[in-house]
């Protein structure tokens, strides 16, 4: 018995993955003990902008059917506490990002840093969830135009340092944000963007298949509302879900269309007083076999931080059909 115990134990190690050499002590527990807990991340989009925090979700989920509990040593006092919830981040050649935690910076031992923090215990239902947000660039010094790989780490209790691995891996992008201002020998010019140009960025980034940038003039939680096929699903799902829906949805917005947009032009914009609203009116001429249709698309966009973003549409068929 302790034979076969050792052999399979070898053939766990042999396929752990190289992104566990970077997390804090990690103990591969015998195959036969099932953790209760589920761990998923989602991102609400994958492209960001340099001024906006990258945030990602680490969902836990009760997959048992009994209640559980678990030991969280990430106080309100820590805002890049890296203790119970370890997210990862490398770049596409496998390389972790730069770290930005105190306590990693000085290779402290990891019993050290958790040996003063005191735990508070969370109790999960059968099928209940917690979501664990964090800001990425809280922990790690993040670049430009480079493709980063996240994965979530969990450790049930920290102290004890065994560790649960997400059942994902996620990519996203930081570029630079559209609105920025840029040193100018031209003063006082606003160079924020409208929210008709957002518009149009947007419709060129589909025309184009350039779908990061699509995704830049885009609030994905908000604009699934408008799509009847996904509302109803997003609207009764539990956190988990939420983050699974989005993703389907981002994957159906990108998936080829025979009626491709072959030309558009804004009809108007208007913004609200208080400046939380704005609509833009926008005819667009799609692909057809014996003539292109044309749509006149009103768009909703909401100020994120500095930015406009496209949180809603409704769509109609020119000569009053509703698409």
């Amino acid at each position: 018995m302790k034979i076969k115990k050792l052999i399979m134990f070898v053939i766990i190690m042999a396929g752990i993955p190289a992104w566990e050499s970077i997390v804090h002590a990690v103990r591969v527990e015998d195959p036969v003990e099932r953790s209760p807990f589920r761990v998923t991340i989602g991102m609400d989009r994958f492209v960001f902008t340099e001024d906006e925090p990258v945030t990602v979700n680490i969902v836990i989920r009760n997959n048992s059917d009994k209640k559980e509990s678990f030991r969280v040593y990430d106080t309100s006092g820590h805002t890049n506490a890296y203790t119970t919830f370890q997210p990862v981040v490398m770049d596409s050649g496998g390389r972790e990002a730069e770290t930005t935690v105190p306590h990693r910076l000085m290779n402290r031992n990891f019993d050290e840093v958790v040996r003063d923090l005191d735990p508070r215990e969370l109790t999960l239902m059968p099928n209940e969830t917690m979501v664990h947000t964090i800001n990425l660039k809280t922990l790690y010094s993040l670049d430009m135009d480079i493709e980063y790989r996240v994965k979530g780490y969990f450790y049930p209790d920290a102290r004890d340092q065994a560790v649960l691995m997400s059942e994902n891996t996620l990519t996203f992008k930081i570029v630079r944000s559209p609105g920025r201002e840029r040193k100018s020998v031209i003063a006082g010019i606003k160079r924020e963007l409208a929210p008709s140009e957002v518009v149009v960025l947007l419709l060129s980034a589909e025309r184009e298949n350039n779908w990061n940038n699509f995704f830049k003039y885009l609030r994905a939680e908000k604009f699934i509302n408008a799509y009847p096929q996904f509302v109803q699903m997003y609207t009764n799902a539990d956190e988990m879900e939420k983050l699974k829906i989005i993703e389907d949805f981002n994957k159906f917005l990108m998936r080829p269309r025979t009626d491709y947009i072959k030309e558009f032009r804004v009809l108007r914009e208007s913004i609200e007083d208080d400046k939380s609203a704005a609509y833009v009116d926008v005819q667009v001429k799609r692909y057809a076999p014996r003539k292109p249709i044309s749509y006149t698309y009103r768009y909703t966009l909401e100020k994120f931080r500095d930015f406009w973003l496209c949180t809603d549409i409704e769509a109609t068929v020119n000569k009053g059909e509703s698409r």
